[in-house]
């Protein structure tokens, strides 16, 4: 099995770093893990490094050593979808399927038709909960690029896109 993937804001180089915060929290807390095991750290935008737990300390920070680090190329084509927005949780479930699939970016489309509408405070947090989404879905999926979940466009926004 891979190793699990923690998102950090800069991947450190070889050498100790301390994984602490949210993310500290899930690895001890939730994880449970353990001096020796392998884990990647990564900031989504395709760096990333390999460590190996060193030690624990409390229920939220975890020590590591960062044997290595890299970074993933751009890829040659980019797959983008277009997601109308659909009523309910249905479109985090479609973005969580779109990123374990990899989709390098997605763009809410705010149709004329679309019963769902993202407008003011709501847009802001559907659009957040999209993003954190996406982030999530690399992060089980073990991606160590997560897509782009752009802001929402209508149809007219979309068409020179397309």
């Amino acid at each position: 099995m891979t190793a699990p993937v923690f998102v950090v804001d800069k991947v450190p180089g070889v050498g100790g770093f301390v994984l602490d915060g949210a993310e500290g929290r899930h690895a001890v807390s939730v994880k449970r893990l353990r001096a020796d095991e392998q884990v990647t750290l990564t900031d989504g935008t395709g760096n990333w490094a390999q460590a190996v737990v060193v030690a624990t300390e409390g229920k939220d920070r975890l020590v590591v050593r960062v044997t290595s680090a890299a970074a993933e190329e751009e890829p040659a084509v980019r797959i983008t979808v277009v997601q109308a927005l659909p009523k309910g949780d249905r479109g985090e479930v479609a973005v969580e399927t779109m990123t374990e699939t990899g989709v390098d970016a997605i763009v809410p489309w705010q149709a004329s038709r679309c019963i769902t509408q993202w407008k003011g405070e709501r847009g802001a947090k559907s659009l957040a909960k999209w993003r954190g989404t996406a982030r999530e879905a690399g992060k089980q999926s073990r991606r160590v690029r997560f897509p782009e979940v752009r802001e929402a466009m209508t149809t007219k926004q979309l068409a020179p896109l397309l």
